[in-house]
């Protein structure tokens, strides 16, 4: 099954891949967890399906599907809403597994080609635009500037956000260790810190395509405009 997936928190979308990279699915029934979404995709779902479910913490927990901790500030009283729109169911027999995955790899090559075309041609528009519209003047918006060495090597702290999910905090990092062409950052960050002195902080706004376009790290949405705000240590 092909689909595209939002979920929210509190009025907030923490993860949504509308207008990105779809989600496949290999739906078999007795392998797909008790209470989970796969599960309410498994029974009389046709292409072209929309569904919302809604789900809270306290009764997932008694349901043995929650496992503590939660993430800060939840209560186990919280809706989590996931809405589901179905594009695409696909038919084979099910002993021939390599024919559903032939089908399935000429439907991601179709859709890449489709989404790389669409961004390049839409580049950073919105983001030049939020730029223009809040006076940054530079790309990475130079927050300080700071009065240590330059080097190719040193320590950051990092946090990185997805620009078009209400800011939403993806994750942060205390003393990682950059080396230049070893960062695993982005090109666009990782050819350009070494030129700035110890104690700066940057923050860069990434077009998609900037970033890692369709083979964003897993839980971020593929094809997602990236805030990182980045302090190279003294």
């Amino acid at each position: 099954m092909k689909f595209y997936i939002s979920r929210s928190y509190k009025d907030s979308i923490v993860y949504s891949n509308f207008n990105r990279m779809p989600e496949y699915a290999l739906l078999v029934p007795g392998l797909i967890p008790p209470y989970s979404v796969a599960e309410s995709l498994l029974y009389n779902v046709r292409e072209g399906d929309s569904l919302e479910i809604i789900q809270t913490g306290d009764s997932l927990l008694k349901k043995g599907i929650l496992h503590l901790p939660l993430r800060p500030g939840t209560k186990l009283s919280d809706e989590w809403i996931t809405s589901v729109k179905v594009e695409k169911v696909f038919t084979a027999d099910p002993l021939h597994s390599l024919q559903v995955d032939s089908m399935i790899a000429a439907d991601k090559k179709h859709e890449k080609e489709r989404l790389d075309a669409c961004y390049k041609i839409e580049g950073a528009k919105h983001i030049d635009e939020y730029l223009r519209n809040h006076h940054i003047a530079s790309n990475p918006e130079i927050v300080t500037i700071g009065d240590g060495q330059r080097s190719d090597t040193a320590k950051l702290f990092f946090s990185l956000r997805l620009f078009s999910l209400d800011n939403h905090l993806f994750l942060s990092r205390d003393s990682l260790l950059f080396q230049k062409g070893k960062s695993g950052l982005p090109l666009r960050i990782d050819s350009s810190l070494a030129h700035y002195p110890g104690g700066t902080r940057l923050r860069y706004y990434l077009p998609a395509m900037d970033a890692f376009g369709a083979e964003a790290p897993a839980g971020i949405p593929s094809y997602s405009d990236l805030i990182f705000d980045i302090t190279l240590k003294k």
